[in-house]
């Protein structure tokens, strides 16, 4: 969502009384963004964030900022859940990012993500919506496409995909998610013209 959009969603949460819950997993990754949405409306937002997607997968530390009125009630909610952050994971965070590494491995992934979102459009045209630095692509498939079928195909590449209507808010057509994460990028590129090959579109 860019800026004009974000900020008239805060105003209406603000107007109808809403909370806004925003889970910004992968917020970091864009070198330029908007600002976030509960940026607009501070006294009534849950931000959440956190390491696992955007730095390594093995660091799993999450940050939530809040309005002070609801850091008490936040605070007794998660210790009902769990206990705190583990020491260790939250040592090695606490030294990434004040020592830089944090920054370099930032930057690392992003011109990675780059690359392959430039390979997934390359390879699979402009069906294939997503970002420049998004961990996935949405390949939306043609009207009364099946998305079992076509998941089905392309398994039968040794391509695993995900079905869009997991991932859909809204009814809509049929689609599929393609993620550009956890294969070599010369598997990437093969897996990618496999789909491009056998999956309709």
């Amino acid at each position: 969502m860019d800026r004009d959009r974000r900020e008239a969603l805060a105003r209406a949460a603000t107007q109808a009384g809403l909370m806004i819950l925003e889970s910004d997993p992968t917020g970091p990754m864009p070198p330029r963004r908007p600002p976030a949405l509960s940026g607009f409306a501070p006294e009534r937002s849950f931000y959440f964030t956190g390491l696992s997607k955007c730095l390594s997968p093995g660091l799993r530390l999450g940050f939530l900022a809040m309005p002070e009125k609801m850091a008490e009630a936040a605070l007794n909610r998660h210790l009902s859940m769990a206990w705190m952050a583990t020491p260790l994971m939250a040592e090695i965070a606490h030294d990434w990012i004040t020592g830089g590494t944090a920054d370099a491995l930032l930057a690392a992934q992003r011109s990675e993500l780059a690359a392959r979102n430039r390979l997934a459009v390359r390879v699979l045209g402009q069906r294939a919506q997503g970002f420049l630095h998004g961990l996935h692509r949405w390949m939306p498939l043609d009207p009364g496409t099946d998305e079992g079928a076509a998941l089905a195909t392309a398994l039968s590449h040794q391509v695993a995909l995900a079905p869009g209507a997991g991932f859909a808010i809204l009814p809509q057509g049929p689609a599929l998610r393609v993620s550009l994460g956890g294969a070599t990028t010369r598997d990437l590129e093969q897996a990618l013209r496999i789909v491009s090959a056998v999956l309709p579109g």
